[in-house]
């Protein structure tokens, strides 16, 4: 199974405060699976540190379209994406 993940990398976006939620509970137990051949990760957060929301929308989309995954779980706060990225 091939699976794109999107979500926060730190709590909040700040890497004081530690790992996020959804890095521990999703990103981790999914790296723990036997049955997953990929598992590409987008941090969010890591990437609006230095670049627009937009730039975000390109690189879910690119990559995306570009590995064909077999699913593409993203935990994003609404203002972090564009409605084109759900399409």
């Amino acid at each position: 199974m091939r699976i794109l993940y999107v979500g926060l990398k730190y709590d909040y976006g700040n890497q004081k405060n530690g790992f996020s939620f959804e890095h521990v509970n999703f990103y981790q137990t999914l790296k723990n699976m036997s049955n997953i051949n990929v598992l590409d990760y987008i941090a969010t957060d890591e990437i609006l540190k230095s670049n627009s929301k937009e730039y975000l929308n390109d690189e879910i989309i690119k990559k995306a379209k570009a590995n064909h995954y077999d699913l593409k779980p993203a935990h994003m706060r609404l203002t972090q994406y564009h409605s084109i990225s759900t399409k």
